[in-house]
């Protein structure tokens, strides 16, 4: 990263440079290709140049983000060099919305113009998967458990990488130079913390030559101003300052073959590979409105109206209704977008690196399947699966099911920051007589709590381990009653049905107040 750094900030010495990637958009051999454009084919232009452009420049800011670090850290690293989490996410996890309950996360952010890296995983019975993605989001492979890459040592380059490979390493060529890897490690509780921590005292990643001469880890550096938030860091560039940034990225991280016709026409504007960027396309005056209007318009209308072909729902005739988005390129551990820009940027945008669906499947619930009001946290309900159709897995894979809450995206906690809203493979649950499998979900009051806690001190025990209110099987209990609540159910290494939405997934039912009700007749 550091090295990109330094070349998009003495970047201009390349606008004379030859493109590496002929055909991409590089070059300049033609004037023709900048003869001047009419206001409106500008704008549809720069539309569809900042749609193409999004992924490459939010991975690159988020890595600016991420290695800004002196050393290792539970957040951060140097670039080439792997962070590890400390902990599993609850309710002011970074205040970050629709956090998962059950994993802990490692990442690293590469520059394989660099060097190679070396990365070694153990061979391990739980849980441990990593994806690796290229500069446009792109999932290049998935490595660990439930894939073909159950290997221990890998090798990853870079597109303009003729180095030898070590007969002992998988060799993984990514085609751009920015990457990012990604792992995810099974985590149950806050106890089980020491168990992934023995697993990713065993992972490393370090530059070949650094591996090869059993090296230490270079420093990094701390820089205040990159302490930024990446996505408000992309809104804050100038139209200049956002695509001639482009333009260099695409330097160093070429762009596809199948990417030709699109950057064909953003030459007319003056995007792409070393080309430099000229604002006066709009007019005097009209870069900032202009750009600012076709952002807004990109993220918050067009790439979500665009990517909802890809919207699916479960579709057994006798399911409840759970969405997800799904399709050809996602459904498989390498996920490449293709020239389905709009998506790409569209996932890019809602999770910078998308999970491909082969490694986990995540489906969301907002309504009930009574009469299709929205999940409220007052109302009592029940999930029930029916015979037998737990999530569909993989025998190495799991699911889990967790509540969030829908005005803000923050798991469900208790006053206390306690953790009941996750239910999931190991939890206790059984069939009931029809061998159907029911959760109930519902509210908890103060009133009850409080009578909880003081039941539990009564008897020696400690009150501030409350488990909550299970009838016959697992609970996800809600403890915000004003607000509505959200469900969403993850299946890492699903089966085929479950990504085609050929499965019959549970059911979420209203319960009616009836015990109040009798209480009130009385």
């Amino acid at each position: 990263m550091a090295n990109i750094i330094k070349k998009i900030f003495t970047g201009l010495l390349l606008l004379a440079v030859a493109i590496f990637s002929a055909g991409c958009g590089g070059g300049d051999s033609d004037s023709s290709d900048y003869a001047p454009v009419d206001e409106t084919t500008a704008i549809q232009y720069t539309k569809e140049a900042f749609t193409y452009t999004f992924p490459l420049v939010y991975m690159y800011v988020s890595g600016v983000k991420f290695t800004n670090a002196p050393f290792a850290t539970t957040v951060s690293a140097p670039v080439n060099q792997i962070s590890h989490s400390d902990c599993i996410g609850d309710a002011n996890y970074g205040q970050v919305s629709n956090v998962n309950r059950d994993i802990v996360c490692s990442q690293a952010f590469l520059d394989l113009s660099r060097d190679a890296v070396v990365f070694t995983k153990p061979a391990t019975e739980r849980f441990c998967l990593f994806e690796l993605f290229d500069a446009y989001t792109n999932c290049v492979t998935a490595m660990g458990t439930g894939t073909n890459n159950e290997n221990t040592k890998f090798i990853i380059t870079g597109p303009r990488y003729y180095g030898s490979v070590p007969s002992d390493m998988t060799h993984i060529k990514v085609p751009t130079n920015l990457a990012r890897l990604i792992g995810y490690i099974r985590c149950d509780s806050d106890e089980d913390l020491e168990n992934v921590a023995e697993i990713q005292k065993q992972i490393d990643l370090k530059e070949l030559s650094i591996y090869k001469s059993n090296g230490r880890q270079p420093s990094g550096s701390f820089d205040i101003k990159n302490q930024y938030n990446p996505l408000q860091k992309l809104n804050s560039f100038t139209v200049e300052e956002y695509f001639n940034l482009a333009n260099q990225l695409m330097v160093d991280n070429p762009p596809a073959d199948y990417d030709r016709d699109v950057l064909n026409r953003l030459r007319r504007i003056r995007v792409g590979a070393g080309l430099k960027f000229d604002s006066s396309i709009y007019g005097e005056s009209n870069s900032y409105r202009y750009f600012e209007s076709i952002k807004q318009q990109c993220m918050n209308s067009e790439w979500p109206s665009n990517s909802q072909v890809y919207y699916f729902q479960t579709s057994n005739y006798n399911s409840a209704i759970w969405n997800f988005y799904s399709s050809s390129h996602l459904a498989n551990f390498a996920t490449n977008f293709g020239n389905d820009y709009n998506y790409r940027a569209f996932c890019a945008y809602n999770y910078v690196c998308a999970h491909p669906n082969s490694c986990c499947l995540i489906v969301s619930k907002y309504k009930d399947d009574t009469d299709g009001t929205n999940l409220r946290g007052g109302n009592r309900y029940k999930l029930i699966f029916q015979q037998k159709r737990l999530p569909p897995r993989m025998e190495s894979g799991f699911w889990s099911i967790t509540a969030y809450n829908a005005r803000t995206g923050m798991i469900q906690t208790d006053d206390y920051n306690t953790v009941f809203s996750v239910v999931n493979d190991k939890s206790d649950i059984s069939e009931n007589a029809s061998g159907t499998i029911e959760i109930s979900i519902e509210p908890v009051t103060d009133k009850k709590k409080e009578n909880r806690r003081a039941s539990r001190k009564a008897e020696g025990e400690d009150p501030s381990g409350d488990e909550p209110i299970a009838s016959g099987s697992a609970s996800l209990p809600i403890y915000n009653t004003n607000d509505n609540f959200f469900l969403i159910m993850r299946i890492y290494l699903p089966k085929e049905e479950a990504i085609n939405g050929f499965w019959t997934a549970p059911v979420v039912t209203r319960i009616e107040e009836e015990d109040k009700k009798k209480t009130t007749d009385k």
